[in-house]
């Protein structure tokens, strides 16, 4: 119902936008520096996106980000420090995907993105020579895509229930696996690659396996600690971190011994409340920061958080977007995080702003779709230990 109904809605929302915003021709954006307002520390990249953001990556080693959206493009930003505290974003490139993209990845070296799109293939735009081509089929939405730099490969997940590996030598994958249930999100930490699928659960896939073995099955399944339906994953190397439509996460961490993978330490496997208080929000998307460790959620009530899961401790609460969105909305409004992204070195976070269709098609708004940069402190992304030098109030985590 979901997707159809967005698929259907798709083309309407695209005609009252182009009358609603001032939208910049292909020729127009690309090249122009957006010297925009800035609240909190936040500095926009972005407000002209017809549709909701879909997925944001940083660049390998690079201070371009990417991102796509429901709108069928990919844009990619070049992201730099402005000299007086800020920053200044420049767009660089864009493409029209035809379909709506889900999820993109990069190469190694920056000059190639990977997307998955709603025309049930995954695509692979060169920068350099500005071409798309088709780089696997799929029978339905292409809903992930991660390039694996260590195997060279691209991992794509799919509604059709498989999760398959293109090495772009051939049309067909190289191998595919089926699933016994309808996968929803995956995320790649290597050597683990962890899918949610529906009714809660994990399957684990060991990489190394993959590498030495030729092996591409689950190595282990498992249900989620929560109640409700899964929202977003983000794996880090032998665990992930989950979140929910319940406002909850859970952080799990595979231990190996006896030729065996175990979930049952408990100090290491637990669950805590994130974006819930006296409302319930979904958790619409978590990302690592891959210099410390941490990690960031964001909710569909408009907040972003930041987290030390080894300490079991919040380390900011950013004020709500609402605050730093230069567009004005109602008091009752609630502006959701759609999206983030911490870029290579963890020192910007990006994040997006928009409906997140929550509520459904006879709840939508024109929300602006937007997407902030923010320069991270120590304070926010750095590991803490237990010994109060974080406040007490942060210290929420919470076993179910």
């Amino acid at each position: 119902f979901f997707f159809s109904s967005r698929r259907r809605h798709t083309r309407q929302r695209s005609v009252s936008w182009a009358r609603r915003c001032v939208q910049e021709t292909d020729a127009e954006y690309m090249g122009q520096q957006m010297n925009r307002p800035s609240n909190d520390n936040f500095f926009l990249i972005d407000n002209t996106i017809g549709d909701t953001v879909s997925c944001m990556k940083w660049g390998p080693n690079s201070s371009y980000l990417a991102a796509s959206s429901w709108d069928n493009k990919v844009r990619v930003y070049d992201v730099k420090d402005n000299y007086s505290g800020g920053l200044a974003a420049t767009p660089v490139a864009v493409t029209d995907m035809a379909e709506p993209v889900l999820s993109i990845s990069w190469n190694r070296e920056g000059n190639m993105i990977f997307a998955g799109c709603c025309d049930n293939t995954a695509k692979m735009w060169d920068l350099q020579g500005n071409r798309v081509v088709n780089m696997g089929q799929h029978s339905q939405p292409v809903a992930q895509v991660h390039w694996c730099e260590t195997l060279n490969v691209l991992y794509t997940m799919s509604w059709d229930k498989t999760v398959a590996i293109w090495d772009g030598k051939q049309s067909t994958p190289a191998m595919q696996v089926q699933l016994d249930k309808k996968p929803h999100y995956m995320s790649v930490a290597y050597p683990m690659l962890s899918v949610a699928t529906c009714n809660r659960f994990i399957s684990i896939f060991d990489l190394d396996k993959l590498r030495s073995q030729g092996m591409f099955q689950p190595v282990h399944q498992a249900e989620t600690l929560l109640k409700y339906n899964t929202r977003s994953i983000a794996a880090f190397q032998n665990g992930w971190v989950l979140g929910s439509i319940e406002g909850r996460c859970e952080v799990r961490t595979l231990e190996y011994s006896n030729i065996a993978y175990s979930l049952n330490n408990k100090s290491v496997n637990f669950t805590f409340k994130a974006h819930r208080d006296k409302e319930i929000y979904a958790v619409n998307a978590i990302a690592f920061n891959q210099a410390f460790g941490t990690f960031a959620t964001a909710g569909s009530d408009g907040r972003l958080y930041t987290w030390d899961k080894d300490a079991k401790l919040k380390l900011k609460g950013f004020p709500n977007v609402k605050e730093i969105s230069t567009h004005k909305y109602p008091p009752t409004t609630v502006l959701p995080v759609v999206e983030v992204a911490f870029n290579t070195q963890g020192t910007y976070l990006a994040a997006a702003f928009g409906y997140d269709w929550s509520k459904g098609v006879g709840e939508y708004e024109e929300y602006v779709n937007e997407i902030y940069a923010h320069v991270c402190t120590k304070d926010e992304v750095e590991k803490k230990s237990k010994d109060g030098s974080v406040r007490k109030q942060f210290t929420i985590y919470t076993n179910l």
